[in-house]
């Protein structure tokens, strides 16, 4: 399996999470909302990229992850950003370790985008030979 296999996998469960997620706690928080949302669009961008259709030549499965990924961790963002809420010190620290978190994941999709060499790909998205 290569990288774009696993992350259709990683997009279904995305999905199934997401949408899980929405609909165990229907109507759902505004964060909570917000995540899950952005944790359901992270999947679809993840298995788009590692199902081959003229989408994803077109555009390149790379950008499709590097999407995903960003999407995914803004969705680790909002959550962060939603445990502030309560204020006290240990809330603080955990919503900023996991902004971090997502603001690092959503470095690593943008670099997914923007320079795929990076990650042995050509400009394809392929693996170089």
């Amino acid at each position: 399996m290569n990288r774009y296999e696993y992350s259709r996998l990683l997009g279904i469960a995305l999905l199934v999470l997401g949408a899980g997620a929405l609909a165990l706690v229907y109507p759902p928080s505004p964060a909570l909302g917000a995540q899950a949302v952005l944790l359901v669009v992270a999947g679809g961008f993840h298995i788009l990229s590692g199902t081959p259709s003229a989408l994803r030549e077109r555009v390149g499965p790379h950008r499709l992850l590097g999407a995903g990924n960003v999407l995914l961790g803004a969705s680790l963002a909002v959550s962060g950003l939603g445990d502030v809420a309560g204020g006290t010190d240990g809330d603080v620290v955990y919503a900023a370790a996991v902004l971090l978190g997502g603001l690092s994941l959503v470095g690593v999709g943008l670099a997914y985008i923007v320079r795929p060499s990076a990650f042995g790909l050509g400009p394809d998205g392929f693996p170089e030979q």
